[in-house]
């Protein structure tokens, strides 16, 4: 809340949200987290600024986190940025999946892409962090190119509701 405060009156072209990790390790409920995204999304979007979130990343691969716990909060995270993905679409923003871009670099080189903690990315996992949700950020703002024009879509496939799509 106090960072949105401050943007009220000056809202921005674009805020990218990095979020979910802190939701996991200090166990605080996935309805009351992303409800509080969702409502900072709504607002955000109602003051015409776009909105890119990085869903919560793979605790899993968090090397101190030990076994069994180390698969308890790869699930967590997963469904935690799996209910963000839904509150955020439904909000009008978009949202990246940092499991799925970055989870096997972090898991192959944590040296490389955790900080000396070996919790939080280092400057590189930052970086490639950053590389991940610029795509989408530069399409929010129309940066991009129109996309060629695409062929009609096949009737027999259905697109998936956010819900199923997000998990």
């Amino acid at each position: 809340p106090t960072q949105l405060a401050k943007l009220r009156s000056h809202p921005p072209d674009l805020a990218v949200i990095f979020i979910g990790a802190n939701d996991i390790i200090r166990r605080r409920r996935p309805a009351e987290a992303v409800g509080h995204l969702r409502e900072v999304v709504r607002e955000l979007v109602g003051a015409g600024t776009a909105v890119v979130v990085g869903t919560c990343p793979d605790l899993g691969t968090v090397q101190p986190i030990g076994r069994p716990l180390r698969t308890i909060v790869r699930r967590a995270s997963r469904q935690l940025a799996a209910a963000q993905t839904i509150a955020v679409v439904e909000e009008g923003g978009r949202t990246v999946s940092l499991s799925d871009l970055l989870a096997s670099d972090f898991l192959a080189q944590p040296e490389e892409f955790f900080g000396p903690d070996r919790f939080h990315p280092s400057a590189k996992g930052y970086a490639y962090a950053a590389a991940a949700v610029l795509p989408s950020a530069c399409a929010a703002l129309g940066l991009l190119p129109e996309p060629a024009e695409q062929p009609a879509a096949d009737p027999s496939q259905d697109l998936l509701p956010v819900d199923q799509a997000a998990a």
